[in-house]
């Protein structure tokens, strides 16, 4: 629905489908979606200090659970980052042909800079509740937007007509 709206509000033709960036957008989606989900286990072990790195080393003393989650969090948030950029820079080399996906991964590559500095003032506020929230729904918007490149860039985007009847009142025309 979020890309429909969008592809009607900007009035652009359907993004050319890709079926190698879809499925770029969707492994993409699945490791903020893994991401994610470690990062909902560093809740459980409250503050580690130190940011970027942990403890002030690049290999933090990993004897505690606690210490061990926050230091995969934190790989793995390095390496979707990476993924995440390249990914962005493939898709917005062909913006020409695929706008509203190259518009897409610019977002997610946007929000996820945002994700980097939201992410450091957790530690830096110690877990402040309205940072942690701001953390949490970054990512989800980062999220969002990689499953919203994967379906304007999927061959089934591209072959369904969008019903507008689906999203009117029941019985109207």
């Amino acid at each position: 629905v979020i890309t429909s709206v969008l592809y009607r509000a900007d009035g652009m033709s359907p993004a050319q489908v890709d079926s190698g960036v879809s499925r770029s957008a969707r492994f993409m989606a699945a490791a903020v979606l893994l991401l994610l989900l470690v990062g909902s286990y560093t809740s459980d072990y409250g503050y580690v200090a130190g940011w970027p790195l942990q403890q002030g080393r690049l290999l933090p003393d990993l004897a505690t659970a606690g210490e061990a989650i926050h230091y995969v969090h934190r790989v793995l948030a390095g390496l979707v980052g990476v993924l995440i950029a390249m990914f962005a820079v493939r898709v917005v080399r062909r913006k020409q042909v695929m706008p509203l996906g190259a518009k897409l991964a610019q977002i997610a590559a946007g929000l996820y800079a945002l994700e980097i500095i939201i992410g450091g003032a957790n530690v830096w506020t110690t877990l402040h509740p309205l940072v942690v929230t701001a953390h949490l729904a970054t990512g989800s918007l980062i999220w969002t937007s990689l499953v919203a490149v994967a379906s304007v860039t999927s061959p089934a985007f591209a072959s369904s007509e969008i019903e507008t009847r689906a999203l009117s009142p029941a019985g109207a025309t």
